[in-house]
């Protein structure tokens, strides 16, 4: 355990260095490089209004943050009078944020603007969907496949490559989901822990606390799945150890990561950056602001995964059709239920279930302000439910 434990810290702090090596690298771009790609992404977002903007019509959870959006090219393209190193650290007055984003984006603009890296991301999302679809009917089976496309469309997965804000944390997941699938040879909780610990710095360098949880919580689902389909009704504690053991590294590498860019931030800008990140993540996890609570972040996240067009008026017909589904799906389980040891085994599944509405209700001053993109955590939820679902049911011809 002491080896591992040192292997642990040597990774992390190969991450951390590699990071910080990286930041200083992409502010070493002259800014006159990106200057004409900065202007016409700056034209793109003077048109669309540099908020939050409706793409299907008062969809909740069809909205653009070309706010943030602007936020990030203006880090990207901005050129205070402060060396290298400071700028790498300070990113223009926004340093509680690693901004890793900026590793790929500065490049990036050097011969794209906005519009067109919308479009190459349109362009890989497509790609990366394909290929986790594929691997999913490949190594799980045909109904992991299609439950996680309806996990994605609740999400309204069309509109992800078109914010940069969105981007980085689904393309990372899309990453790890391939990623756990080749490295995927049985349970090996060592492992995985390590592949989850780098995911969780991954998440923490390139996210702008979007919805960060899914990195954790798609892998880990389909982690789950893998086990299942191997070991079969022998699965259980080896998921519920897969559960504990890589959610807690998943944890230690993002909270560790975040930490460490606040004491690197405030050796280097001499100002400090700690007390100030300490202070903000007390805000968003409990603090009151603008009447937010736990129970209006779990009512506005729910709210924001509803298909359009279902305003105030029309939740009371929209909730008795969703009674109806529910009780026929009632009707079907009672009359088709699997085995009672293939049900225990779903328990996994059923805990993950959970992760969304507990991340809520740890960060519920942000989860309730930013609900148009923190809802979006919900697709474990809603894959890991209908999965549970499916393999709840004894079809024809199953044993």
């Amino acid at each position: 355990m002491k080896q591992y434990i040192g292997k642990i810290c040597a990774v992390m702090l190969g991450m951390i260095a590699l990071f910080f090596c990286l930041q200083i690298l992409v502010f070493c771009i002259p800014q006159e490089l990106m200057r004409e790609e900065a202007k016409e992404s700056n034209l793109v977002l003077d048109e669309e209004g540099r908020g939050w903007e409706y793409i299907f019509s008062y969809a909740r959870g069809a909205q653009l943050d070309t706010k943030t959006d602007d936020i990030m090219i203006e880090r990207a393209t901005e050129n205070p009078d402060k060396s290298v190193l400071y700028n790498a650290m300070d990113c223009n007055g926004y340093p509680r944020y690693w901004h890793g984003y900026l590793a790929f984006l500065k490049p990036l603009m050097v011969v794209l603007s906005y519009s067109q890296i919308r479009y190459l991301y349109m362009m890989l999302y497509m790609m990366l969907f394909a290929a986790v679809v594929m691997n999913l009917a490949k190594t799980v089976n045909a109904a992991a496949a299609y439950t996680w496309t309806i996990s994605l469309v609740m999400a309204y997965f069309v509109i992800l490559p078109f914010s940069l804000q969105y981007s980085s944390v689904f393309l990372l997941m899309f990453i790890a989901m391939l990623g756990l699938n080749k490295i995927y040879h049985g349970f090996d909780w060592k492992q995985m822990g390590i592949f989850f610990l780098i995911i969780g710095m991954l998440t923490s360098y390139l996210d702008f606390l979007t919805a960060p949880l899914i990195t954790l919580g798609m892998p880990l689902v389909y982690l789950i799945l893998l086990q299942q389909k191997q070991y079969g009704d022998e699965s259980f504690h080896r998921n519920i150890y897969s559960i504990g053991i890589n959610s807690l590294l998943w944890g230690v590498g993002y909270l560790g990561n975040w930490a460490a860019k606040w004491i690197l931030a405030s050796v280097v800008l001499g100002r400090n950056v700690i007390a100030d990140g300490l202070s903000q993540g007390f805000n968003r996890a409990g603090g009151v602001e603008d009447g937010t609570s736990i129970p209006g972040a779990i009512a506005y996240n729910l709210f924001a995964i509803v298909p359009p067009g279902i305003e105030g008026k029309d939740l009371k017909w929209f909730v008795a059709f969703g009674i109806v589904i529910l009780l026929i799906l009632l009707v079907i389980f009672l009359r088709f239920r699997a085995s009672k040891n293939t049900l225990i085994n779903q328990i996994p599944l059923l805990m993950m279930m959970c992760y969304p509405y507990m991340w809520y209700v740890v960060v519920s001053n942000h989860s309730q302000i930013h609900y148009i993109f923190t809802y979006r955590i919900q697709i474990i939820t809603l894959w890991a439910g209908l999965m549970l679902y499916s393999q709840s049911i004894k079809y024809r011809g199953k044993a």
